[in-house]
């Protein structure tokens, strides 16, 4: 049997650094999941709803009342906000980036007769993109309305993109 002979202190600090190290350059994944008030737009699985909001084929539909938080990328997936008719709600836009695939969706739609108030957060870049010039990165009316009677209100520091 070989016996090391290893100062404890020496091989206690060694193995601390060891470890140090290895989680600064493996660090653990985050998960970041839509949930609560939180929208994650990069989420690919996610939860039917949260609070203000419900999730369906894509589509994020925002509630009358709610104040949610956006976050994230969609990657070009397709998944999109909607503002429900007749809503009045919050939605802060917090480093996140739409890529409408479809080109008759708005990577923000609002439904006749809503009233959104859009917050950039401070400090974030913000990118709303429409798929072709049908749809703009933020859409008032849904395809077919004749009539829009909605009103947006852009407010925060953040900076906002918004193309289509």
């Amino acid at each position: 049997m070989i016996q090391l002979k290893v100062p404890h202190k020496f091989f206690v600090l060694f193995m601390s650094l060891a470890l140090a190290i290895g989680l600064f350059i493996c660090p653990m994944p985050v998960m970041a999941l839509s949930e609560g008030n939180v929208i994650d737009m990069s989420d690919t699985n996610p939860a039917a709803s949260g609070d203000g909001w419900t999730y369906v084929d894509g589509v994020y539909t925002i509630s009358n009342g709610a104040n949610v938080t956006v976050v994230g990328d969609n990657g070009g997936s397709g998944r999109r906000i909607l503002i429900e008719a007749g809503a009045t709600a919050t939605v802060t836009l917090s480093g996140t980036s739409i890529t409408q695939t479809n080109s008759n969706a708005a990577p923000i739609g609002l439904d006749n007769n809503t009233n959104l108030t859009l917050i950039l957060a401070e400090d974030t870049e913000n990118t709303l993109s429409g798929a072709s010039t049908q749809a703009s990165g933020i859409q008032m009316g849904l395809a077919g309305q004749a009539t829009v009677t909605s009103t947006l209100t852009i407010e925060g520091t953040g900076t906002l993109y918004a193309t289509g």
